[in-house]
């Protein structure tokens, strides 16, 4: 009984971390992008973590 609720807590935070990871590689792939583009694309239309991960990369 012990282990499957522990198994089940370790599988439900293998999820939340995979979602989250897949949102940071989302945020790094629009920075990137953004940073190739030209200076006029930085604006403040943008996601506030998409600036500034590309102000980062840039």
């Amino acid at each position: 009984m012990r282990q499957r609720l522990i198994a089940a807590r370790k599988e439900a935070w293998r999820q939340e971390l995979r979602r989250e990871l897949e949102a940071q590689g989302a945020i790094g792939a629009a920075a990137q992008s953004v940073s190739s583009s030209a200076t006029s694309a930085l604006t403040w239309h943008l996601d506030q973590e998409v600036f500034d991960a590309a102000v980062l990369v840039a």
